[in-house]
This record gives C-alpha cells, sequence and structure tokens, in this order.
C-alpha cells in the first residue's frame, strides 16, 4: 500500500456533501489500485484513513450491514447518509416548478438550470417527461397563444423557425416533444382541436378541489371525482357488488362466468385480460422491457421497475401507526403488522401450525415433504433450504463473517455472535 497516496483527511468544514463526494471518490479509486478484496482489512484501511474527525464520527453512527455481514460499502454509505441528509423532495420540486426563465437566457442554458434542479426532486424514470412538459408549459404561458384564448378560442402563434429551433433543441437533450400542424404558423385552433392540443402540450385545466389532480377533459375529473365521494353506480347482479367504473363491472362478470378467453400457447394457462397473458408470456420468452436508469435492472413489468425505483430514491410511503416504522410497498406493511397484532393466517394443513406470512409456510411445508434439493458440493449433504446449506458450507470454508466489536472474535452465525456477547455484557 505504500505505492499508493492515501487520499486527504475527510473535512466537516464548509461544504460537507461536496467534501464527501470527492473524498469518496479518491478513496475507491485508492482501494481499487491496492488491489485488496477482504471486507474487514478494506474497512479497517477506510477508517485509517478518513481522518481522527471522521472517525468520532462514526463512532455515533448507525452502520447497517446488508445481509448480515458488514461490508466496506455499508460503512461508506453511512457516512454518505450523514453527510448529505435527505432533502425535503415537496420544496425541492416547488422549486424545480416555480423556477423561470431569466431575460437574456437561452433555451439550451434553462433546460441545463432545470435538469441540475431535478437532481435533488427524485423524479425517477420520469425525468425526461417532466421536463419536456415543464418546457412545453412555459412556451404557452409566455405568449404561444394570443389573445384570441379572450374570445373562447385557442389561436398560436409560435412561427415554424421558432418551432424547429425548440424542437433541435429538445432532440439534442434527449426531450421527446410531439406538435401538430395546427399550432404553427398562426393558425386558429377550433375547440376540438384544443382539446386534442393538450394531449401534446400537456395543459390539464380541470382541476380536482380535493386532491389537485389535473385532467385534460371534464369527463376524466367527473370519473375521478368518485374516489372521493365513494360513488360507485355500477352493481353485479350476481354478487352484488358494486364498483366505481364501468370496465371494472365488466371485467369483473369474467370472474362468474369463468370466462378466460387468453390462452397461454406455452403452459396452456389461460387468463382474463390480454395484457394478463401478454405479462405472462414474459416468464417463457425471458423478455424484460422495463429498465431501469439508475443500476440497469431490467424487469417484467412497468409496476415491478416502479417498485423498484423506491429503492434509489428511499421512498417509503407505507408507515406503521404502531413503531413508526417504514415500507416500499403496501402488502410489506401488511406482513409487518401482523407482528404487532399476532395475526397468522396462513396454517399448514399437515400439522396445524400458523405463520405471519405464506412465504414462511412454503418453507415450513418442505419439512413435511422430505425434498432436500440444495446438495453440499463437498460432502453430498442435501439440505431444504438454501440458507441452511449456506450455512454449512462455512464448516468446509472455515468461514467466520461474524465479528465481535470487543475481543474481534469471529463466528460462522449471527446466533454464535450474540450468544458469545453475552460474556461481556
Amino acid at each position: 500500500m505504500e505505492q499508493f497516496k492515501a487520499p486527504s483527511l475527510l473535512s466537516f468544514t464548509d461544504n460537507s456533501a461536496d467534501n464527501w463526494h470527492s473524498w469518496e471518490q479518491s478513496f475507491r479509486w485508492y482501494i481499487a489500485a491496492s488491489g485488496e478484496k477482504d471486507e474487514k482489512v478494506k474497512i479497517d484501511i477506510l477508517l485509517h484513513a478518513i481522518g481522527e474527525d471522521a472517525l468520532e464520527v462514526y463512532n455515533t453512527l448507525t452502520v447497517r450491514a446488508e445481509g448480515g455481514k458488514l461490508t466496506m460499502e455499508d460503512v461508506l454509505q453511512a457516512f454518505k447518509d450523514y453527510c448529505s441528509p435527505q432533502k425535503n423532495v415537496v420544496f425541492e420540486r416547488y422549486q424545480y416548478w416555480s423556477h423561470q426563465m431569466k431575460t437574456g437566457t437561452s433555451v439550451n442554458t434553462f433546460i441545463t438550470e432545470l435538469q441540475q434542479k431535478s437532481k435533488d426532486c427524485f423524479f425517477g424514470i420520469s425525468e425526461h417527461d417532466i421536463l419536456r412538459d415543464k418546457l412545453v408549459l412555459k412556451s404557452e404561458t409566455e405568449a404561444d397563444f394570443d389573445s384570441t384564448r379572450k374570445n373562447g378560442e385557442m389561436g398560436c402563434k409560435d412561427s415554424k423557425t421558432q418551432t424547429s429551433s425548440f424542437q433541435q433543441i429538445c432532440s439534442k437533450k434527449k426531450i421527446q416533444v410531439n406538435m401538430t400542424s395546427d399550432c404553427v404558423g398562426g393558425k386558429k385552433a377550433s375547440l376540438s382541436v384544443a382539446s386534442k392540443l393538450r394531449i401534446h402540450t400537456g395543459k390539464k385545466p380541470f382541476e380536482c378541489d380535493v386532491c389537485r389532480k389535473c385532467f385534460t377533459r371534464k369527463a376524466y375529473l367527473q370519473l375521478h371525482m368518485r374516489i372521493h365521494t365513494g360513488e360507485k353506480p355500477f352493481k353485479c347482479d350476481v354478487c352484488r357488488k358494486y364498483f366505481t367504473y364501468h370496465i371494472s363491472l365488466k371485467r369483473h362478470m369474467k370472474i362468474h362466468t369463468e370466462e378466460n378467453p387468453f390462452k397461454c400457447d406455452v403452459c396452456s394457462k389461460c387468463f382474463i385480460q390480454k395484457n394478463h397473458l401478454q405479462s405472462h408470456m414474459r416468464i417463457h420468452t425471458g423478455e424484460k422491457p422495463f429498465e431501469c436508469d439508475v443500476c440497469r435492472k431490467c424487469f417484467t413489468s412497468k409496476v415491478n421497475l416502479k417498485r423498484h425505483m423506491k429503492i434509489h430514491t428511499g421512498e417509503k410511503p407505507f408507515k406503521c401507526d404502531v413503531c413508526n416504522k417504514c415500507f416500499i410497498q403496501k402488502d410489506h406493511l401488511l406482513s409487518h403488522m401482523r407482528i404487532h397484532t399476532g395475526e397468522k393466517p396462513f396454517k399448514c394443513d399437515v400439522c396445524s401450525k400458523c405463520f405471519h406470512q405464506k412465504s414462511n409456510l412454503q418453507l415450513h411445508s418442505i419439512i413435511h415433504t422430505g425434498v432436500k434439493q440444495f446438495k453440499c458440493d463437498v460432502c453430498s449433504k442435501c439440505f431444504n433450504r438454501k440458507s441452511n446449506l449456506q450455512l454449512h458450507v462455512r464448516i468446509h470454508t472455515g468461514e467466520k463473517p461474524f465479528n465481535c466489536d470487543v475481543c474481534s472474535k469471529c463466528f460462522k452465525q449471527t446466533s454464535e455472535l450474540k450468544a458469545h456477547k453475552r460474556v461481556h455484557t
């Protein structure tokens, strides 16, 4: 390690977030050049190089180990969270939408300013779409539409040259903007075309008085209001269940008729809706068309991608009312709530043992089947769970990833470490 120059000590003066970013980058180059692979040694190098001030901070931090074993990445993440506290997303987005183009500023510069401000907004995969909407709405509010609006008509005075220039800049910035010929060359738009124009401009003049959500058409707002009023005018004649929308009732009726018109050609499984079949087919084809812009991980459905994006944004909108723990998904919260209520709805048909989660029941059921599909490559011993095999393999490798903070003694399992810590207390 002597042949490589260690990074300078981390400073907490001035802008700690910028200081941390620079220090982390230097340290990653340093540790990569060293060729060190052992996680414990890398952590020791990190804490040695970071300086006494940062070491004092480290002693106050709660470092969470992902996967049971503390790694260098866990320590780096703890410092990052400390130096770069989470932004107020609501305020940052307000700042984004309030930002106006100053006189004399080019459109190119304005786009760059918006992209810079969007970094703290956590728009995720919608960032480019939102930037496009901001630009189009700005174009509209700054006299893209003429005074004929006062007479109930919608006109447009954007010249072909301006439109071409605007689209050219958006193209360079990889922002998709669609504009119809009705809004070029000063031609006035009729009311029906004006309604169509909102699709391209993103204008949503019909606002919900309850949640402030906006819509392009009044009819869409009226349908949306049923969510707040609780109105469900569509009734199933079979089970008397009510629905907010007619299409929801039609979809529901297929349950009673047992109509599953969409059949998989591979496994013959049938589905009520065509989009369910299309999603199912990706299991057979292996197609994963939805890619994460952050880590490039791919998914079979858009809903799975949206759920995954919350990992990067840190968003956990579902909060437990009892212990205030937060979760990414609603079903995770529901499963967690059973810890507080004591509810165990999943019952084993063989021994009647009950469980909080269905996955725990599925793991338990393997005991009764006697199936042991996880085999050790060294001694051929078999196990019914992958986690049990991983623990067993440590007998052969001698790996002891769990070390005592007091005496540095290492153990194969966390349970052994917990039992050992009682010696010190």
